[in-house]
């Protein structure tokens, strides 16, 4: 499952800016936590109870983590372009 997450930030280069972030979100089996990451922005990762409050939790870790970035760093954040999925056919035993 992936979603958008879009970022209303101030003060980036005293200019206000609006990011447009993809996300990739997971259910662990063994705690039954729904688990984010945003890739192309390290330590942006979180987990929680709830699509809800999971999605509340990664907009502030990314904020966070884009508020240390450098400028010339942010700049380089991969743009999403699609995602593919892979099945392959289970073998009978």
């Amino acid at each position: 499952m992936s979603f958008r997450l879009f970022l209303h930030c101030a003060g980036f280069l005293s200019r206000n800016l609006i990011y447009s972030i993809t996300g990739y979100i997971e259910k662990d089996a063994e705690t039954g936590l729904y688990v984010a990451v945003v890739p192309g922005i390290p330590g942006a990762h979180t987990q929680a109870e709830t699509l809800d409050e999971l999605q509340t939790n990664l907009k502030e870790v990314v904020e966070l983590c884009l508020e240390q970035m450098a400028p010339e760093v942010r700049k380089q954040i991969p743009e999403f372009v699609g995602n593919a999925d892979l099945a392959e056919k289970k073998k009978e035993l």
